[in-house]
C-alpha cells in the first residue's frame, strides 16, 4: 500500500512541475514589436527605418524590391502576420500585425520611398556621346547648371535629348547651346529649373534647326525663362505656373506661345519682336511677322514690368483674361489689333502705357 501511495505522489509531483513549465510566462509576454528589417537583392542590402510604428524602406528609385528576401526581427514570443519570409512583393505598402504572447496587438505599416539619385555640381554635355553616356548615372536630380551643347564653330552636333530622360530637377539653369540641332526638345521630362536658357537678352541662340520649344512637364522656374532665338516657330510650356524670376522672349519666327497654366511672374515678363528696330523718333524696319495672337488665360500677377512689343500688323488679338496686378504695362501693338482683354485689371504700381503704330 505504501508503495501505492509513493507512485501517486511521484506522479502527482510530476504532474505538477509539468504544469508549472507550461504556464511559464515569458518576459516579454506584453512586448509586440518590430525592431528591425532588412531586406536583399542581387547581394545589396537595404535597411529600414522604423519611426513609431511606420517602417520606411527608403532605395534608390532605380531599385526593384520584387523578390527581395527579408529579415525581420520582432519580439521574440510574439506572433506576426503575414510571415515576412515567403513574401516577395517588398515594391508595396502593406500592414505587419504583431500579436504579444498575452494577446496585445499591434500594427505595422510598411511603406517604400524611391529617392532620387542627385548629382552636384554642373553638368556639362557638349557632344551627342557626352549626352548619351550620361544615362548610365542614372541621375535624376543636377544640383548645379545642366549645360548641353558648345558653342565652339567646329563643335560636333547634338541631336536627341532620350537620354536625358530621367532627369527630374535642374536647382541651377538649363542652357541650350549652339551645337544643338535638334528641331524639338524631345526627351526632356524636367519638372522644376533654376532658370532656362536658349540664347541670352544680349546674344541671340543661332541655332536655326529647333523650330520648337517645348518643356511639357515642366511645373515651376525658380530664376529666369530667356529664349532668343530667330528660328523657334513654337514656344509651348504647357504646365508651367510659376516663374519666380524674369521671362524674356524675342523671337520673330514665332507662330504660337502657349502658358496655359501660368499665374505668376516674379518678375519682367517681355515679349518682343526681333523685326522691330527702335530710333530716337519712332520705328522703323517693321515687317509682319508670324505671331497672330496671344492668351496668358491663367496668368494673375507680374510683379515686375509686362511689355510687349509686337507692332506688326499680323498681331490682332491680346487676351490676359485674369490678369489683376502688375508692377508696370508697356504695351506696343500694330494698328490692326482687334482684340485686346484685360477684365481684371485692378492695379499697376507704375506706368500704364498702351500704344500702337
Amino acid at each position: 500500500m505504501k508503495k501505492v501511495w509513493s507512485l501517486i505522489l511521484v506522479t502527482f509531483s510530476l504532474l505538477i512541475a509539468g504544469c508549472s513549465d507550461e504556464d511559464k510566462v515569458p518576459a516579454d509576454a506584453d512586448d509586440n514589436f518590430i525592431t528591425a528589417l532588412t531586406l536583399t537583392k542581387d547581394g545589396k542590402s537595404y535597411d529600414a527605418v522604423i519611426e513609431g510604428n511606420d517602417i520606411v524602406m527608403t532605395v534608390p528609385y532605380t531599385v526593384d524590391l520584387n523578390g527581395a528576401t527579408a529579415s525581420m526581427v520582432y519580439t521574440p514570443s510574439a506572433k506576426i502576420l503575414p510571415n515576412p519570409q515567403p513574401i516577395t512583393d517588398w515594391d508595396s505598402e502593406m500592414i505587419f500585425r504583431v500579436t504579444s504572447f498575452n494577446g496585445k496587438v499591434n500594427e505595422y505599416t510598411y511603406k517604400v520611398i524611391k529617392s532620387e539619385i542627385e548629382s552636384d555640381g554642373d553638368v556639362v554635355l557638349k557632344s551627342q556621346a557626352d549626352v548619351d553616356a550620361f544615362a548610365e548615372t542614372k541621375v535624376s536630380v543636377i544640383k548645379g547648371n545642366l549645360i548641353i551643347g558648345d558653342n565652339a564653330e567646329n563643335a560636333a552636333a547634338i541631336n536627341n535629348l532620350e537620354a536625358l530622360a530621367g532627369i527630374k530637377e535642374i536647382t541651377g539653369s538649363l542652357q541650350i547651346l549652339n551645337n544643338y540641332k535638334g528641331e524639338a526638345l524631345d526627351g526632356l521630362n524636367i519638372i522644376k529649373a533654376g532658370g532656362i536658357q536658349f540664347g541670352t537678352k544680349e546674344t541671340p541662340s543661332p541655332c536655326t534647326d529647333t523650330y520648337r520649344f517645348r518643356l511639357e512637364q515642366l511645373q515651376e522656374i525658380t530664376g529666369n525663362l530667356e529664349l532668343n532665338n530667330n528660328a523657334v516657330q513654337f514656344v509651348e510650356f504647357d504646365n508651367l505656373t510659376k516663374v519666380e524670376g524674369d521671362i524674356y522672349i524675342k523671337d520673330d519666327a514665332l507662330t504660337t506661345l502657349y502658358f496655359p497654366k501660368l499665374a505668376e511672374v516674379g518678375g519682367d515678363l517681355d515679349l518682343s519682336d526681333n523685326s522691330v528696330v527702335i530710333y530716337e523718333h519712332g520705328l522703323s524696319d517693321i515687317k509682319d511677322t508670324p505671331l497672330a495672337q496671344l492668351e496668358f488665360p491663367a496668368l494673375e500677377n507680374v510683379s515686375g514690368k509686362f511689355s510687349i512689343n509686337l507692332p506688326s500688323d499680323n498681331f490682332q488679338s491680346l487676351k490676359l483674361p485674369k490678369l489683376r496686378t502688375a508692377g508696370e504695362i508697356d504695351f506696343l501693338v500694330g494698328w490692326e489689333l482687334k482684340t485686346l482683354e484685360i477684365p481684371e485689371i485692378s492695379e499697376v504700381n507704375g506706368d500704364l502705357i498702351l500704344s500702337g503704330r
